[in-house]
């Protein structure tokens, strides 16, 4: 969605498949999202990281079918957000991923912080509930960086020195364009 999103935003022909696109993703998303607001990477784990992946998705298709025109439950939208912001907010740890798998606590790590990051920027909020996620996460990295400038988190995707500084970058640059959302 992020990738569309950008596409669409750096003029690429996307018309004909977004619109359609944007409500079907809508309507997927929303059905994965837990009461808690959170969500999960299959049926029998509870809420992880993907609670700010999730989050970040609905402000992208708030968005998207604002800009669109279309007004399909954007109320229904506006409520998904706002608990998947407080799910954020509820379960934030900048040293782990969020509620972890019980697979693997460090898996995604970076990965997380900066889906963190795209669901905070897109919300244009310095807050999720109660934390400051931004001065949290940085606080948190920068104490992580190593002396010769790269990161390098748990996670099980290779290589770890490159992707983690890759993330460790986007997160600490804010590198998410906000939302322009017209109507509130």
């Amino acid at each position: 969605l992020l990738a569309l999103r950008e596409a669409t935003r750096a003029g690429f022909p996307v018309e004909q498949v977004a619109p359609k696109v944007w409500e079907q993703a809508r309507s997927y998303v929303m059905d994965q999202q837990l009461r808690d607001g959170g969500f999960r990477y299959d049926a029998e784990e509870p809420a992880s990281g993907m609670v700010a992946a999730g989050t970040a998705s609905l402000l992208i298709l708030r968005e998207q079918l604002e800009e669109a025109g279309s007004a399909a439950a954007k109320e229904e939208l506006d409520r998904a957000i706002t608990r998947g912001l407080d799910a954020c907010g509820t379960y934030f740890l900048p040293d782990r991923n969020l509620v972890p798998s019980k697979k693997d606590t460090d898996s995604y790590h970076y990965c997380h912080l900066y889906a963190i990051e795209r669901a905070g920027s897109l919300a244009r909020k310095h807050l999720m509930g109660q934390r400051n996620w931004y001065a949290e996460g940085a606080q948190y990295l920068v104490n992580q960086q190593y002396e010769d400038g790269h990161w390098s988190d748990g996670t099980c995707m290779r290589p770890k020195d490159v992707l983690g500084t890759c993330f460790a970058l986007l997160f600490l640059k804010r590198a998410t364009r906000p939302a322009v959302i017209t109507g509130g």
